[in-house]
């Protein structure tokens, strides 16, 4: 019995360690030698090398996203101010009643410093003048405070007020303020975050919003309407970030931190929507603005749809772009206002406006980005198809 145990022993023994060396042979022997010249050209580590499966090891790596919005911002921030509008009546005397909270959100207001020596930009809130919060103060009585992050506060008077952009301009005299960079809105594509700075809290507190860009949208209007009127601008950016009474008239910008467009809303069936004017299409009006030039637009006076390749295809228009004069009523009064400069130029409901002064209209050009740099009383010339291309000389009001 125990001769048997032993030769069963001493053959498992070998079958160990001969399965051992064969797989020892298959993994590292017989490769290493089916990669020397002499062997390779025999048949067998031939086929050895044909059937050597190669496993990469894969290696999980996790990524910490080190970012922060303050960090993205910071450059931006000590040009974002408070703007507080008030009554300064030498006259009265004892407490003034606050009636509600509603009268400190439309009094206060996020601005950004555009230039070092005090002039400051915003929007005018709820598109209502500031100085209209005050019905019975006379324009002497109304009076503007710039509160800066660094416990600072200053006087600045309202020197600029734009009916097309919505913006408003504040001047004070005050000397080497800290500046934004301006970046290039154009560049900004759906799907980018961006980043929307306000202040108007009762302790100077920066609020910020996050958000991804949904849309870019040239023909976004100031109207409470899908049309468009050759008065305000046209086109914006929209996006999920919140813009409400914080951050209106505040800067929003890329992640690069440069401005690329300024936080305002609009009421638009109903509803109160935030939106993102691009700073390239408010660019000249603040180089108008830091110049000092007054902006005394010309009005043309008639509401239009910008044309895009789905009104082309909607409406069977011979082009896919221009301005579709138009009323949703069909009324010739509804779209060409009485009396304006499109009336007594003859410009009829259903025209088709495709250039002004030799530049095509296009929905990166709209009619009125294009009308906004000239001055009433100018003379202008509008490229017009009706039942056939025409042009006609248009005098602004």
């Amino acid at each position: 019995m125990k001769k048997i145990t032993k030769i069963i022993s001493i053959l498992l023994l070998v079958v160990v360690l001969g399965g051992f060396s064969g797989v020892m042979m298959d993994i590292f022997l017989v490769p290493w030698l089916s990669s020397k010249e002499f062997f390779s050209k025999y048949s067998f580590f031939k086929r050895v090398n044909d059937n050597v499966t190669v496993i990469n090891r894969t290696e999980q790596i996790i990524v910490k996203e080190d970012f922060s919005v303050a960090k993205t911002a910071q450059n931006v921030l000590p040009s974002v101010v408070k703007i507080v509008s008030y009554i300064d009546n030498k006259k009265a005397t004892g407490f003034r009643k606050i009636k509600s909270s509603d009268e400190i959100q439309k009094n206060v207001k996020t601005g950004l410093i555009v230039t070092n020596d005090g002039l400051i930009v915003s929007v005018v809130k709820n598109n209502v003048n500031s100085k209209l919060n005050f019905k019975k103060a006379s324009k002497d009585e109304i009076k503007y405070k710039i509160l800066l992050s660094d416990d600072r506060a200053f006087d600045a008077e309202l020197v600029l007020h734009d009916e097309y952009s919505q913006l408003e301009f504040y001047k004070a005299k005050e000397e080497n303020l800290s500046t934004p960079t301006f970046g290039n809105s154009r560049e900004l594509e759906s799907g980018e975050k961006i980043i929307v700075i306000g202040n108007t809290g009762g302790e100077y507190q920066n609020s910020f919003s996050l958000g991804v860009v949904n849309e870019i949208d040239g023909t976004y209007t100031l109207l409470n309407s899908q049309l468009s009127s050759s008065e305000k601008i046209e086109g914006a950016i929209l996006s999920d970030a919140k813009i409400d009474e914080k951050n209106i008239g505040g800067p929003v910008l890329d992640f690069n931190g440069t401005v690329i467009g300024i936080a305002n809303s609009i009421l638009k069936d109903g509803n109160v929507e935030g939106f993102v004017i691009p700073i390239n299409k408010i660019k000249s009006t603040i180089d108008r603005a830091v110049k000092g030039e007054e902006l005394n637009r010309g009005l043309l006076g008639l509401y239009y749809l910008s044309i895009d390749k789905e009104i082309s295809l909607l409406s069977n228009l011979p082009v896919s772009e221009g301005a579709l004069v138009y009323s949703f009523t069909g009324q010739q009064g509804l779209a060409v206002k009485s009396g304006s400069s499109a009336d007594l130029a003859g410009i009829e409901i259903g025209d088709i406006i495709i250039g002004v002064n030799g530049t095509d209209i296009t929905l990166e050009r709209p009619l009125s980005n294009l009308l906004s740099e000239f001055s009433s009383g100018e003379s202008i010339t509008l490229k017009i198809l009706r039942d056939k291309e025409f042009k006609q000389e248009v005098i602004l009001k």
